[in-house]
């Protein structure tokens, strides 16, 4: 039977797997075939195409020759931007290094989260003919119902293994700040850029830049961020799991704490929602997975880092007034102890339903209804031989199981 085709890369598994499959699942009981893998799984998927049809949703820019390939091969280019989180303060320089000349002249539709970033985002396509909609994440769509039974099982094996505990969660990206090693990989990379995409030098420059101020900033609030950790393990009855950024180098991390028998740190290679569900509460210092825990109805602590996150209470308005503000062990006990919810944040108000556009549908049938909607053509399966499948296959079972950093570094996948 001849169906609508859907091709859906994903990037970092850990935090993006479960919730393309849920557009996966909308998907295929909308008439489609679809294609989920990594970057290079889906280019050799790609060349093994003969015509140009179907659908493609990516999470941001792609390479030159990547980008080739999806303007002979698809009909449809769709980027599903995951990286505009909510309450940033900087939208439009991100949008503009992200997406040079040429992926913004061949993006069909552009998807955002909330109609505030759709606004920015008509200012950088404006001399494009791509539209900007915003559905939501899906992302967000694994809240409460949903997550309990996508993962039960898990919620379960964690709460066996650890009992009472509560969730920190890493977004620092460097972790070794004892060296220059990760930053000079980081400048190096950003070098290559221009090999790889339409970059202007002047743009690379600039980040470069930015960059190198982020990580002293970075450096700083790292060294404040492990004290106050280590503060709050000695009055905390619980158990505290350290997971780290899906980016970050966790081993770090364990020599840090390798004599805090509180502390456990978590690599960050598998979904972060179970454990927010198993938890007995969240403190982050202003990333993404407060918003989820917020969704998730568990209570959320803001760790305080003096001056170094002072900057968010400019943007992050809706995230700090939901959390309980802690900047000594004192606070820590309080936000703890305390069975009321002190900051409301286990209600889902006006405002954090807007910024992260909450409502009846979810995000991930919301993206399937409106690509059913495309002129796009019924075909067969792609005819894909033995041995190009085996190629598709194991790298992806590579990319899942090994992940080996220098590997992901050599061959650009994130």
């Amino acid at each position: 039977m001849k169906k609508k085709f859907l091709i859906i890369p994903v990037e970092i598994f850990a935090r993006e797997l479960i919730s393309k499959l849920l557009i996966a699942k909308y998907a295929i009981q909308n008439n489609f075939i679809v294609y989920l893998g990594s970057h290079n799984s889906i280019k050799l998927l790609l060349k093994s195409k003969k015509n140009k049809s179907g659908v493609i949703i990516c999470k941001g820019g792609v390479s030159k020759d990547y980008l080739n390939l999806i303007k002979k091969k698809i009909s449809y280019h769709i980027v599903l931007d995951e990286e505009l989180a909510p309450e940033r303060d900087n939208y439009k320089d991100n949008i503009e290094f992200r997406f040079d000349f040429e992926n913004k002249k061949n993006i069909s539709y552009f998807l955002v989260l909330n109609k505030k970033i759709k606004t920015i985002a008509k200012k950088v396509f404006s001399k494009n003919q791509t539209q900007i909609y915003s559905f939501g994440w899906p992302r967000f769509d694994l809240y409460k119902k949903i997550a309990k039974k996508i993962f039960k099982d898990d919620i379960d094996k964690i709460k066996k293994k650890y009992n009472n505990f509560i969730l920190i969660n890493s977004d620092f990206f460097y972790t070794d700040f004892k060296s220059n090693n990760e930053i000079n990989r980081e400048i190096i990379k950003l070098k290559n850029i221009g090999k790889e995409y339409y970059n202007s030098k002047k743009q690379i420059n600039n980040r470069i830049i930015v960059e190198k101020k982020r990580y002293k900033k970075l450096k700083k609030e790292f060294h404040l961020f492990i004290d106050k950790i280590k503060q709050i393990s000695k009055v905390s009855k619980f158990k505290l799991i350290l997971r780290s950024h899906p980016a970050e180098n966790e081993n770090n991390f364990k020599k840090i704490f390798s004599n805090n028998k509180k502390i456990i740190v978590k690599a960050g290679k598998d979904d972060v929602t179970p454990y927010i569900m198993a938890s007995k509460g969240v403190l982050h210092k202003g990333c993404t997975t407060g918003y989820q825990a917020i969704l998730l109805g568990k209570k959320i602590g803001f760790i305080k880092l003096g001056v170094y996150t002072d900057n968010l209470v400019k943007y992050k308005k809706i995230l700090l007034k939901k959390s309980f503000k802690i900047n000594n062990q004192k606070d820590f006990l309080k936000w703890i102890n305390n069975e009321k919810d002190l900051n409301n944040s286990l209600k889902l108000s006006k405002d954090i339903k807007k910024e992260l556009n909450i409502d009846k549908e979810i995000a991930s049938k919301k993206i399937v209804n409106f690509i059913k909607k495309l002129n796009l053509i019924n075909e067969n399966n792609l005819n894909i031989g033995f041995l190009e499948y085996l190629r598709i296959f194991f790298l992806d079972l590579f990319i899942l199981f090994f992940k080996k950093k220098t590997y992901f570094e050599k061959n650009n996948f994130f």
